[in-house]
């Protein structure tokens, strides 16, 4: 049975009907007809559609946190175990996250065949070979000891400047090498020794140095050595505690700027002065003008053959072998003193 009373849309229709049979004369009064029909909105479909003006209503993005930076620590040599709290400690940080790459004490973990009792693969080289590509995906590396000696060269061997910047603990790469290290000319490196590392052998603390510098390409613009007479084979975990996130933050910068990080360098120098006289040494860093050294500590003198012009902390010394200009002598000794 059809309804009694017919419902809007259809009447709505049957007049439509009519309307479009009326003649072209009456097309005026058809509009009227039309536009009368039109139903109107309610006053909820009329709130509906009007914006949200409240500012107690509006939605604010949420602040985007900084991605940490990814640090890869290149675990033979790195001192993953003796100094794995450090290692944790800053993968807790706001700043950076950290990921070991291979083990200590793996089959790989000895040297190559070109070492006096070296061994065939597998060893570090080609262990530096296997995982490239997953040191390709650090912002910044972290290697040590026969790390530095090995994997590191090899990497760059692999790869070259598309390698992301490292930390060398020990120094590896910059020594009497059995193989030649192909060290690009743009690589960022900071490189770590100590005055009571068997690396250093019988040499005295600035030939030590001077031998360190002399391995790093003349025309690298993006090399620190921070040479600490106290420090051994095994940085002590308290100071590398203290030093590891400022040398990563001076490799990030001279990866990012390519311009020499002096305000970094300096706070470097700061915290190791704040120490109260635990640890001596020296900064050197490259940049245009060729090597800049920076003693510090108190009260003791780095150079033991009279070739020091300061004692630690008290200003810049010059490198024997770099032809610093009086202009940049002057500036970085306003700036470290600061």
């Amino acid at each position: 049975m059809p309804p009694l009373v017919p419902t809007y849309s259809s009447l709505y229709a049957g007049i439509a009907r009519a309307l479009d049979a009326l003649p072209e004369r009456d097309e005026k009064t058809a509009h009227k007809v039309r536009v009368a029909l039109r139903r109107p909105k309610t006053d909820t479909q009329a709130r509906a559609q009007r914006p949200i003006t409240s500012p107690s209503l509006s939605v604010k993005p949420k602040p985007v946190k900084p991605a940490r930076k990814r640090v890869i620590v290149v675990a033979p040599g790195a001192g993953t175990r003796a100094n794995g709290a450090v290692y944790a400690e800053l993968s807790q940080s706001m700043t950076y996250s950290v990921e070991v790459l291979g083990s200590s004490m793996a089959p790989y973990d000895r040297y190559p065949e070109s070492w006096q009792h070296g061994a065939p693969a597998p060893n570090l080289s080609s262990f530096a070979l296997d995982v490239v590509g997953d040191a390709m995906l650090a912002d910044c590396l972290v290697v040590g000891s026969r790390g530095g000696q090995v994997v590191l060269p090899k990497l760059w061997e692999a790869v070259g400047t598309a390698l992301p910047p490292a930390v060398v603990i020990n120094g590896g790469c910059a020594m009497n090498l059995p193989e030649v290290v192909s060290w690009p000319k743009e690589a960022v490196t900071f490189l770590l020794i100590g005055g009571c590392d068997h690396f250093r052998s019988n040499l005295t603390p600035e030939e030590y140095i001077a031998c360190t510098q002399q391995c790093v390409p003349t025309n690298n613009e993006t090399t620190a050595v921070l040479y600490i007479n106290e420090m051994e084979h095994m940085p002590q975990s308290h100071l590398f505690a203290l030093i590891l996130p400022l040398m990563l933050r001076i490799c990030l910068a001279w990866k990012r700027t390519a311009e020499t990080p002096l305000r970094d360098l300096q706070s470097l120098l700061t915290e190791l002065n704040k120490c109260g006289g635990e640890w001596t040494g020296c900064l050197s860093f490259t940049s245009n003008s060729g090597w800049t050294d920076v003693p510090f500590g108190r009260h003791r003198t780095l150079l033991s053959r009279g070739t020091c012009k300061a004692e630690y902390g008290q200003g810049l010394i010059q490198s024997q072998r770099s032809a610093l200009s009086a202009a940049h002598c002057k500036a970085a000794v306003e700036l470290f003193n600061n």
